[in-house]
């Protein structure tokens, strides 16, 4: 059985500084390879579709600047693979998915998210990942750093309840359908028409 450590990205700050929730999932996701020789590790987000800079630090290249910098030797068997393309939590895991469906082989999968985000997570690979036969999905909930923790606990309980409410108008299975209605809300909160905040600002 194929092991697959998955990091879910966030937006490291201006210079490319990995920030510490990031820094706390990386830690998780470096630790599981560790512990599992001959994983692969799939490094995922490109740019959040809120910034309109695309010449900002790339979340994935920049997760790897760091295993590179930090644990150049720890790593040597494992295979390190990035998305360079999803612009949000949901276009991650549609990715992974069709990631697992062209790898066509048993998979055990772990999804490294900060904890309070990580519920919010499960919920959208219930409804995106559902019908995979030869995947076996776990979560590992990130440490987010005390001095955070409070606001970032409280927004994610409201960003769990808006997306408990949009999907259970949809089928789970129906990961493209899923997207489709993710990129037009995108699209308002660029806009402005809707608020959304963001659960972790560096300070």
């Amino acid at each position: 059985m194929t092991n697959l450590v998955v990091c879910l990205g966030s937006d490291p700050e201006d210079k490319g500084i990995i920030l510490p929730v990031l820094e706390e999932r990386l830690k998780d996701a470096i630790k599981l390879c560790v512990e599992n020789p001959g994983s692969t590790l799939f490094l995922m987000g490109g740019h959040s579709f809120r910034i309109k800079d695309k010449n900002v630090p790339d979340q994935a290249e920049e997760m790897e600047k760091y295993i590179t910098k930090h644990v150049p030797n720890k790593l040597g068997k494992v295979t390190i693979i990035l998305d360079n393309e999803a612009s949000s939590t949901v276009e991650q895991i549609n990715l992974l998915r069709e990631f697992i469906e062209e790898e066509a082989v048993e998979m055990k999968v772990s999804i490294v998210a900060s904890e309070f985000f990580v519920e919010r997570v499960k919920l959208y690979a219930e409804y995106i990942l559902a019908g995979l036969e030869d995947a076996e999905i776990g979560f590992v909930a990130s440490r987010v750093p005390a001095e955070d923790s409070e606001r970032f606990k409280e927004i994610e309980e409201g960003k769990l309840a808006e997306a408990r409410k949009w999907l259970s108008k949809n089928k789970k299975g129906d990961y493209q359908t899923i997207l489709q209605e993710h990129k037009e809300f995108e699209q308002k909160i660029i806009a402005g028409e809707i608020k959304h905040p963001i659960s972790f600002k560096p300070r």
